[in-house]
């Protein structure tokens, strides 16, 4: 398993609990740690990518 695989985890956890107490500004750092963590986890692929843009979209339209 991947070390990198728990902090991901957590970083997801976080987020979720960002989204749920609308702290959306929370939510952009760890959604910009989550990317980076995913990118040093080798975990690419098309599915993540377009799961990544969608969480990105919808923070941002609640945060303006």
């Amino acid at each position: 398993m991947d070390p990198k695989q728990p902090v991901v985890l957590q970083l997801l956890e976080s987020l979720k609990d960002s989204y749920m107490s609308n702290d959306f500004k929370t939510c952009q750092q760890l959604l910009g740690q989550l990317k980076v963590g995913l990118i040093h986890s080798h975990f690419r692929s098309s599915d993540t990518n377009l799961l990544l843009l969608f969480l990105q979209d919808i923070v941002d339209q609640k945060a303006s």
